[in-house]
């Protein structure tokens, strides 16, 4: 162990309650983690599909055998696979015990809580040890909405205690950090790490519009994601009976059944069904392909309190990397990134009219391989990945081979 402290190794604990492969961020941490010296430690749930190819396909990524991956196979999910909040509740209270019992039987530098309730047992487990911990926020927790966290009333205590505790909070955003600090009251201000994908060059041709048989003179504009209300697609459905007829709208991605039903309908009832296509998720290995057949990229959300009127999403990076312009909502974060670069527009992302407009001025911007140069020259994961290891030593106090 003396050994590896000389050499400036540093081994980081990543503990996460969900599916590590569904969170791109991790991903590239991960794959960079070599090298820097790191040797990392994932703990999570096991899940039936966390291999599967249509999820994303991890290992086939990179060489992990620098990742120790322990996957916890909760009891509770053979017996409580409905999504009721009580039954999920039980579910969380075994991943808190089991991987407070893991956390106890490992050795890192550095422990790591993605999101609140992965948060807890790490929090509890250092507390317990005198271990470093560090709280990556991806989401400010207790305003996740009842959807994505049930018990906010137990959450909102608790996110403050383990943010005040925490020796180092990790936010996506500026606005978020100024939050944390402010409201939540970090120890010191967050460290901004932001969603920029670990992009590098592909040769590999996935075409949209051959996939749902349009021309190469249609305009088409793609939003892939979550399929949720809370990203204004009704109004961007709703938006194409505002466009011209050669404007098709694919959507790419997994959401609930009826809301999907929903949008379909939506669209045979206004006549616009042929030009509203709803495609499945698809391996995020592909997504890159997909989005360079774009004309114009979408990040919507509804402002459904500060997580999303201070979005930090990953796809606007997606997007801009392949030279496709984008239209966001009018929301302080994403239009400073827009008008950095010049990246495309806003608009009032519930107003379909408004939707439409902000497409139409965008569907020509400019040159696409000047913007994705601008987009590449700006924003990298490499220089994220080094202020976010730049975090972890400052908090074990620990240099890298170079002195820094």
């Amino acid at each position: 162990m003396k050994r590896e402290r000389d050499n400036g190794n540093l081994s980081v604990c990543h503990v996460y309650f969900g599916n590590v492969f569904a969170l791109p961020i991790m991903r590239s941490e991960l794959i960079r983690s070599r090298e820097q010296n790191i040797r990392a430690t994932v703990i999570a749930p096991r899940y039936p599909h966390e291999k599967s190819s249509g999820v994303l396909a991890f290992p086939s990524e990179g060489n992990f055998d620098h990742v120790s991956f322990h996957f916890i196979s909760l009891l509770a999910r053979k017996v409580t696979a409905n999504q009721r909040a009580d039954l999920k509740l039980i579910r969380y209270v075994e991943f808190v015990a089991r991987t407070l019992a893991c956390i106890l039987k490992t050795r890192a530098d550095v422990y790591v809580g993605h999101d609140m309730p992965a948060m807890l047992p790490v929090f509890l487990g250092c507390w317990l040890t005198g271990r470093k911990m560090i709280y990556h926020a991806h989401e400010i927790w207790s305003e996740a909405g009842t959807e994505v966290s049930p018990l906010l009333k137990f959450w909102k205590p608790v996110e403050r205690i383990v943010t005040r505790r925490a020796d180092l909070v990790v936010v996506p955003e500026g606005n978020r950090a100024e939050i944390i600090y402010r409201e939540f009251g970090s120890r010191k201000i967050p460290v901004v790490v932001r969603n920029v994908p670990d992009w590098k060059p592909t040769t590999r041709r996935l075409d949209l519009r051959e996939r749902i048989g349009i021309s190469k003179e249609a305009v088409l504009v793609l939003y892939h994601g979550l399929l949720s209300p809370s990203r204004c697609l009704p109004e961007l459905v709703d938006s194409l009976t505002w466009l011209p007829r050669n404007v098709h709208l694919v959507l790419l991605g997994s959401g609930e059944p009826a809301f999907v039903a929903t949008l379909e309908e939506m669209g045979r009832k206004a006549g616009i069904g042929p030009r509203l296509n709803i495609l499945p998720r698809v391996p995020y290995s592909d997504i890159q392909s997909y989005i360079s057949s774009a004309d114009v990229g979408i990040v919507l959300y509804r402002n459904r309190g500060r997580n999303n009127y201070f979005a930090a999403p990953n796809k606007f990076y997606e997007y801009t990397f392949s030279g496709v312009p984008v239209v966001v909502s009018d929301f302080p974060g994403l239009k400073s990134l827009v008008q950095e670069g010049e990246f495309g527009t806003w608009c009032d992302p519930e107003s379909p009219e408004d939707i439409a407009r902000a497409i139409l001025n965008v569907k020509e911007t400019g040159n696409r391989s000047a913007l994705a140069g601008r987009a590449r020259e700006m924003f990298s994961w490499e220089k994220e990945f080094q202020h976010l290891v730049d975090a972890y030593r400052s908090v074990v106090g620990r240099r890298d081979q170079s002195g820094k």
